[in-house]
């Protein structure tokens, strides 16, 4: 007997909405105040330990050669004069020579007047800048013309990195380059690298690109082309074997990287750690070659592009000098701040502080709190002191804050509001986003019942009656616990909603109680993450369990099923449900694993690629439907398909000779194919039993 639900009294409705109104205030509070808590908290942090981290003797490697607006002959210097500094530090013994774009543009550098030989005896490096977005475009550019102008792949060669970026890679991109218009002859000798120089949400320059992308390019950095150059290598990019940016090798020498091939500069010191020299001494000849000999040399000037840092204002040439001398010692902060760090030091903070405050009252709370948030930035300090270390500090700080204010709320909230009834209800059958809305519009879950579009997935297990007498009833529970936590975690990634689950059998909803856009494709790929994900656990479990293999048999169907709450809680019923259990049941006839109808083909065939089969009668439907077998993403090829649709065709149109014939070339080569046995079996009895009227429907 199903009790009848009373309706809540006044109280409870104020109370309900007065509870409402106090989360709100919480959240919106943390969400206007945090932010900018971190983002001022984060700048004086890094300004602390940048001023007061050791002193570092002036690098050995390094010298700036500085341009001054001050200089005997007036600025902006002609060519000639550039490549008189040139051949001057050439002179003195440089290993190698930078100009900063800076003076490459203000000069009208085109390197016409720089040797070849003094080229091989101090290589040059010229730096660039590019547009990463429409908005850092110049008022007398365009795309066409920057199409028109940079366009060939041929003429940037020989700035760009060997490395061919992925198609999915979150490496930087940008819009174009705003290349130098150096001499041909001199193009292949003279390296080149960008000197854009990006400040983060703090305004400063903390996080920098060693790489972006360009039409199918990865081009390097200026401070990445000074030091590859003068290791001798070419610098490579570097993934992990699930194809994500790592780093970038030069030589065997790998620079670590976040996916965006971007790196956190280490300012160590307030006080300059390379020697500056100015640039009129240099063509003075007041400069000892002691000084210059062996050095890598980056001309720049003085007083153009000062950006704020946490150490001090610097100049573009110093910031460059700096990421140049993290990467000769190996010194950039390596940070932490990332979820897969983030989320077990919540974790561990969250069960201190719940093991510290449990019935506790909230003053003592926020004592805890503010112990802990101490704690953190003591942490935070010491990593980054001791070993370059970005440790999450803010965002652990925040995140006590936070569970400080949801500890205090959730102590005054009643625990059965709309929310927490939803969450005990769908928790394991809705993802968390889908919840949320539920709460916004609960007549999505109404009892009263109503029609809706809905793409219906039905899952079992192959041969799940022979494992259950297999494995010992304590290794099935844990098996089934384990199968069913992965199998739902799957599938509500993609927005679906878990109908029921009844021993293996798994019905999911995709369209419903929220109405989904491209629900029939969301399914498939559901059911394609969910075969991967299976096949990929089945070592653990053969470890655990002894299971030696685990199928999947899966049917999808789309069509209109009523939505309303059936005596149990919100359900659905309709002929797509029952069609997909139909599909799911016929994987064994067909010895497939995946099947779906004619209307989830028609809206997926050109994201997903099929393979066709024969027209069905399916439950519920009042004429035949053609059903296909799902191999996987678009463009994936089965090994049957070079005779698999002339021997369908030949079966389909009633040719059953024909189509035994072309089936049994099809199993000499491929004996497992499922598809292809059961319709040669059925041409080879059709040929001995032929039917009156075939329209390709077997009975």
């Amino acid at each position: 007997m199903i009790e009848k639900r009373q309706k809540p009294g006044p109280a409870s409705f104020f109370y309900e909405r007065a509870t409402f109104v106090w989360i709100f205030v919480i959240f919106a509070t943390a969400c206007i105040l945090f932010p900018q808590y971190m983002h001022l908290a984060e700048s004086k942090f890094l300004g602390i330990a940048a001023k007061t981290s050791p002193e570092k003797a002036i690098s050995k490697n390094l010298v700036l050669i500085e341009i001054a607006k001050s200089d005997a002959e007036a600025w902006p210097w002609q060519e000639r004069r550039v490549v008189s500094l040139y051949n001057k530090l050439a002179d003195l013994g440089a290993g190698l020579i930078a100009l900063d774009s800076d003076v490459i543009r203000e000069s009208g550098f085109v390197g016409s007047n720089v040797g070849m030989k003094t080229l091989e005896t101090a290589p040059l490096i010229l730096g660039y800048e590019f547009y990463p977005s429409l908005a850092d475009l110049p008022a007398d550019k365009n795309i066409p013309r920057l199409r028109r102008n940079f366009g060939k792949i041929s003429d940037l060669d020989s700035i760009s990195l060997p490395s061919i970026p992925r198609d999915d890679s979150s490496m930087m991109g940008m819009l174009g380059i705003a290349r130098n218009e150096i001499s041909p002859a001199l193009s292949g000798r003279i390296s080149e690298g960008f000197t854009n120089i990006l400040s983060g949400q703090l305004g400063l320059p903390i996080k920098q690109p060693l790489s972006v992308r360009f039409m199918g390019r990865t081009f390097p950095s200026y401070a990445l082309t000074v030091y590859s150059k003068w290791r001798g290598f070419t610098p490579i990019i570097a993934d992990d074997p699930q194809g994500k940016l790592v780093g970038i090798n030069v030589g065997e020498e790998q620079i670590k990287t976040d996916a965006n091939a971007a790196v956190y500069i280490n300012f160590e010191s307030e006080k300059s750690l390379f020697k500056k020299i100015s640039a009129s001494d240099v063509l003075e000849d007041k400069i000892s070659p002691v000084e210059i000999r062996g050095k890598m040399a980056l001309v720049g000037l003085s007083g153009k592009s000062i950006f704020e840092t946490p150490a001090g204002k610097m100049s573009s040439l110093e910031i460059h000098a700096t990421a140049l001398h993290n990467m000769i010692e190996n010194s950039f902060l390596l940070s932490w701040v990332s979820w897969p760090i983030c989320i077990p030091i919540f974790l561990a903070v969250a069960l201190f502080f719940a093991m510290l405050t449990k019935l506790a009252s909230k003053l003592r709370k926020v004592f805890v709190a503010a112990g802990l948030i101490t704690m953190t930035w003591a942490a935070g300090f010491s990593f980054l002191w001791f070993y370059r270390i970005w440790f999450p500090t803010i965002e652990t700080s925040a995140f006590i804050c936070v569970l400080l204010l949801t500890s205090i709320g959730w102590s005054i909230v009643a625990r059965d509001l709309p929310r927490f009834k939803l969450s005990r209800d769908f928790g394991w059958r809705l993802p968390k986003s889908s919840i949320e809305k539920l709460v916004i519009n609960p007549r999505l879950i109404r009892a009263k019942g109503h029609l809706c579009e809905i793409t219906a997935l039905a899952v079992d297990i192959k041969g799940f009656g022979g494992l259950t007498e297999k494995l010992p009833p304590e290794a099935l529970v844990c098996f089934m616990r384990e199968y069913r936590i992965l199998v739902s975690e799957t599938i509500i990634r993609y927005g679906a909603l878990i109908e029921s689950w009844t021993g293996d059998d798994l019905k999911v909803i995709f369209g419903a109680p929220l109405k989904m856009k491209d629900h029939s494709l969301y399914a498939c790929l559901a059911a394609m993450d969910l075969k991967k994900t299976v096949t990929s656990n089945v070592g653990i479990w053969k470890n655990n369990y002894g299971i030696e293999r685990l199928r999947l048999s899966m049917g999808i169907h789309a069509g209109k099923a009523t939505a309303g709450d059936f005596g149990i809680g919100y359900g659905l019923m309709g002929g797509a449900l029952e069609a997909a259990v139909q599909l799911r049941r016929l994987n064994r006839m067909y010895k497939t694993s995946v099947l779906v109808g004619k209307s989830v083909f028609k809206p997926t065939s050109g994201a997903v690629e099929y393979r066709k089969l024969d027209p069905v009668l399916l439950w519920g439907e009042v004429a035949p439907t053609t059903i296909y077998e799902l191999l996987g993403e678009a463009g994936t090829i089965h090994p049957t398909s070079a005779n698999y649709p002339d021997a369908l065709g030949a079966y389909l149109d009633g040719d059953f000779k024909k189509a035994a014939e072309l089936f049994g070339l099809i199993l000499e080569k491929h004996p497992n194919d499922g598809p292809s046995d059961i319709f040669r079996r059925r041409a080879l009895s059709l040929i001995k039993n032929p039917p009156q009227k075939w329209k390709g429907v077997y009975r």
